[in-house]
């Protein structure tokens, strides 16, 4: 987990970014990121690996998200 420091940024406090992939390569998670298309390929470590403690209920396509939701933009399904 990381923390985020906003110390000496006129905001008091911080916050955590957690539920990140670090250190990946692109083309195993995503479908054609040279072209911008991130979704994800099923054979991704991002799907089902995010946190539903304030995830939106939708993805980007407005695909509901089911009770473990995937990294990223995009909810995968088959």
């Amino acid at each position: 987990m990381n923390y985020i420091s906003t110390e000496n940024k006129g905001v008091t406090g911080g916050g955590v970014a957690d539920y990140n992939i670090i250190g990946f390569n692109i083309s195993e998670h995503f479908v054609d990121f040279e072209n911008f298309n991130f979704r994800l390929r099923s054979t991704s470590t991002a799907i089902n690996a995010g946190s539903y403690i304030d995830a939106p209920k939708i993805d980007i396509t407005e695909t509901s998200r089911d009770g473990v939701p995937d990294i990223g933009a995009y909810e995968f399904k088959l």
